[in-house]
């Protein structure tokens, strides 16, 4: 949530109230947290040092609800009183601070003056994206409004969902529910508004990944078709005295579709138990995406990701993929059972003698 015009330009004075959204939010119950922040710029100073940085107010207690940079700490702790700020850890380093130590930071006000505010570090950043780390610094929400000469409202706050699936009609129906008390340019809007290069990656990749599952469904059905083909021919003459002593063509068919069934029910099982024991063991030590880079993370459309991710298999996902491999396959399972169903025995018999 955010004013239109503080995208187009953010400028320290372009708030809008916290609490219309905050009501609208009680009616919500896709909501999981709301991060509410002020953002702006200034300068620390250590004794003669001193360095640009952006700085971020934000509130410890809904920032941990709904995003994860007390998990992303180096060192210290997160921010718990006034007083207290973060520091991205090379900054840190490039300032040769440590956790207690005392900074002033000098934020750019409202009115285009200069704050001052005596803060304590006690804890250390690292996002793994250099420019971040190198200048950022996250006190409380409080200590901003002094800091930037701002007595209510805030700049922008991130939302998180239980799902991202109905991101654009909550994002609506909160931009109605709130919008009353609210500036002409407030609007609430997706993360794919916000991030268009992300946006278009994730429509790239999904169809990616259908093509990816059309040419796997292909080749599986391929495979399942020659070794049923194979297992039928080698067993012709069996299925020829089979048929010459009384069993049916339907007979036959059930015969070789029953054991493409249970062939393909094993198959599934020691397969999900395999994959599944794969993604557990990668859960819990991590997938390293950059180990031949170097990087400490991978970068795409301003947006930083974690070097070493954690795969997850979501149920519907796991489910709706198995029950779809095992339709193709008992479906294509049909073509050999049905080739085999209607030889004639006293042909079969007298060719494999």
């Amino acid at each position: 949530a955010r004013r239109a015009d503080y995208a187009e330009q953010p400028r320290l004075d372009r708030t809008y109230p916290l609490k219309p959204l905050l009501q609208a939010l009680k009616a919500t119950p896709e909501v999981v947290g709301i991060a509410p922040r002020l953002e702006g710029f200034g300068l620390i100073v250590v004794e003669e040092d001193s360095r640009g940085v952006s700085i971020t107010g934000l509130d410890p207690v809904r920032e941990k609800k709904t995003t994860n940079l007390d998990r992303q700490l180096k060192e210290g702790a997160w921010l718990s009183k006034p007083g207290d700020v973060v520091l991205g850890w090379k900054l840190a380093k490039l300032l040769k601070l440590g956790i207690g130590d005392e900074v002033i930071l000098l934020p750019t006000t409202s009115q285009g003056g200069t704050g001052t505010l005596v803060m304590t570090v006690v804890g250390t950043y690292g996002s793994g994206v250099a420019s971040t780390d190198e200048a950022s610094a996250f006190i409380g929400l409080d200590d901003a409004r002094v800091g930037f000469d701002l007595t209510t409202g805030v700049h922008r706050a991130l939302i998180r969902l239980k799902s991202s699936g109905e991101a654009e009609s909550i994002a609506k129906r909160l931009h109605q529910l709130s919008s009353d008390g609210m500036p002409e340019s407030y609007a609430v809007v997706t993360w794919m508004d916000v991030l268009p290069t992300m946006r278009d990656m994730t429509g790239m990749m999904d169809k990616v990944r259908f093509i990816f599952s059309f040419v796997l469904y292909g080749i599986l059905a391929m495979v399942v078709v020659g070794a049923i083909l194979t297992s039928v021919n080698e067993r012709k003459r069996e299925l020829a005295v089979l048929s010459a002593i009384g069993l049916s063509p339907l007979g036959v068919l059930r015969l070789v579709a029953v054991e493409n069934f249970f062939l393909v029910m094993l198959g599934g099982l020691f397969g999900a138990l395999v994959g599944g024991a794969i993604v557990w063991w990668t859960n819990s030590v991590g997938l390293n995406m950059a180990a031949l880079s170097g990087q400490e993370v991978l970068e795409f459309g301003g947006v930083a990701f974690k070097a070493r991710v954690y795969p997850t298999v979501e149920l519907s996902t796991a489910i709706s993929i198995s029950l779809g491999l095992m339709v193709l396959t008992l479906l294509v399972g049909v073509l050999p059972a049905f080739q085999v169903s209607r030889q004639d025995p006293v042909k079969a018999l007298r060719r494999d003698a």
